[in-house]
């Protein structure tokens, strides 16, 4: 599995390299390197920006009482679209832009959540037992707890 991982990072900056030099080709050097720019810059003011508008709309749902989960994945999704649009290349380009589509978000947010998570409030877990309190003991080598009366 980790020779898989080693061999995708390695063929990627190729396959970059590649489709930059097609997209070159067809619309010219000059628009692909403005496309570039435009799409680094994008991705930096997504980055700077999406921290605050996640905050925000983390406490309001905090506030209401609801999960952050989802809002928070999309933060950690958008964030990541970000530094796709950062790196120069189509392909991380388009991997960005797909990130940004809520329903993709949605789809990855299904597939990564396992369990649905602890009861909600209104259907909380009930454990039902006996219980008996009990009262210390007093120890026997230990002396009474009392003051003596000196002369």
């Amino acid at each position: 599995m980790a020779w898989a991982f080693l061999v995708g990072l390695l063929t990627l900056p190729v396959a970059e390299v590649l489709v930059w030099i097609r997209v070159a080709d067809a619309i010219g050097g000059l628009a692909t390197v403005g496309l570039t720019v435009l799409a680094i810059l994008a991705g930096s003011a997504l980055l700077r920006g999406g921290g605050l508008g996640l905050a925000l709309d983390l406490r309001a749902r905090l506030e209401r009482g609801e999960p952050p989960g989802p809002i928070v994945f999309d933060g950690i999704c958008i964030a990541f679209a970000g530094f796709l649009l950062m790196l120069p290349g189509f392909i991380s380009d388009g991997l960005a832009l797909l990130l940004l589509l809520p329903p993709v978000r949605a789809l990855l947010l299904r597939a990564v959540v396992v369990s649905p998570g602890p009861a909600s409030p209104s259907d909380p877990t009930i454990i039902e037992g006996e219980y008996e309190i009990l009262s210390p003991e007093p120890d026997p080598n230990q002396p009474p707890d009392h003051k003596r009366l000196e002369p």
